[in-house]
């Protein structure tokens, strides 16, 4: 008889709202919440009242330095995810790191990198990929239901829906982007991997700001906190792009944290020579158009699949560091998801189309 394993030590890094929704995921997912950093003092103060167990750190080297963990989740600002993420790998920990990987190609290879060097799981919080819409569309995929996938389409719309302005989510300097890296990298992220992960080898792309001025934002809620007078505002508050692969396949993006049009869920689209196939992020089954088996007649159907036959992040994540099973969301496919994010920042600046290098 097998011995049980022991609760995976967790260490989280950043205590804003999804550092405590990672606590949460964890301890529901039987794992130890060991210890938990976060430079300001009130977040601290909050976490420890809440949970009295966890030992509680100004910086994550204080943390990583006392030892004593298995795997550390980064939840900081996006400029943080690569030094925090290598930090934790290098001190002998898996890592969890939220969406995007980093701010630049560049760092998402070294995370990489110092992942593949140490034998220590490197997951990217794109959960999406973990819905069982996403997981059912991509079993067919793989299996050729639909053919060769040659266009697909990703998209997710707020009409208002920009977070925390003039707090960091708005500070390109600490964020590295706005919509596209905030809600574009998860409806991307998800329907990329139901193509399956074809590479990106060019982008054209525009990405706008033109509802960024909080004095003239009309909003009825915000989402991590009010307006931060004073607090910059310099990034794209919606984009569009289109993405060419090296299998000959296209994707057009659309996503938006503001715009004159009505809210939109987060959509996904794969059209094959076989069938093709539409969801909305969410529902509990989807659509699908192609020849039936009987007459050869054009027609729609319907696909349903069991929404709890698949697992959360953190079960995932506990279950490859734990017995090896392979990450479906692992660094080095994030990677070149951050090459089509710069890309698309590229291609706009510019005005044309950006080449993506292998």
């Amino acid at each position: 008889m097998k011995a049980a394993k022991k609760p995976l030590r967790v260490g989280v890094v950043g205590l804003g709202a999804i550092g405590q929704i990672h606590i949460n995921g964890f301890r529901g997912a039987g794992a130890m919440r060991a210890a938990a950093a976060d430079p300001a003092k009130s977040a601290r103060e909050k976490t420890q009242a809440e949970y009295p167990d966890i030992k509680l750190y100004e910086t994550p080297e204080a943390m990583l330095a006392a030892g004593g963990l298995d795997a550390v989740v980064v939840a900081t600002p996006n400029k943080f995810h690569a030094p925090n993420s290598i930090a934790a790998i290098e001190a002998g920990c898996h890592v969890l790191c939220e969406k995007p990987i980093a701010t630049c190609k560049a760092d998402a290879d070294k995370m990489v990198a110092a992942a593949k060097k140490a034998g220590k799981v490197l997951m990217i919080g794109t959960q999406c990929r973990l819905m069982p819409v996403s997981q059912k569309v991509r079993q067919l995929t793989d299996a050729g239901y639909f053919g060769n996938i040659y266009f697909a389409r990703a998209s997710i719309v707020r009409q208002r829906g920009i977070p925390g302005m003039g707090g960091w989510f708005t500070t390109r300097s600490v964020a590295g982007g706005g919509a596209i890296y905030d809600i574009g990298i998860h409806t991307y992220d998800h329907v990329w991997y139901c193509m399956g992960c074809p590479d990106p080898v060019a982008v054209s792309a525009a990405v706008y700001a033109r509802h960024m001025d909080m004095n003239s934002y009309v909003f009825a809620e915000m989402w991590a906190g009010p307006p931060k007078k004073g607090g910059a505002c310099d990034v794209d508050d919606s984009g569009f792009a289109l993405i060419r692969y090296a299998n000959g396949a296209s994707m057009i993006l659309e996503v938006t944290w503001a715009a004159n049009r009505p809210d939109e869920p987060m959509k996904g689209m794969v059209v094959g020579d076989k069938k093709g196939a539409s969801w909305e992020v969410g529902k509990d089954s989807f659509t699908v158009v192609g020849q039936n088996d009987r007459g050869g007649l054009i027609e729609e159907s319907t696909v349903s699949f069991d929404k709890s036959a698949y697992p959360d992040r953190w079960r995932h994540f506990i279950d490859c560091v734990q017995n090896g099973t392979p990450c479906l969301v692992p660094g080095r496919e994030l990677a070149k998801v951050q090459a089509v994010l710069d890309a698309i920042y590229e291609s706009s600046a510019r005005g044309g189309e950006v080449k993506i290098k292998p």
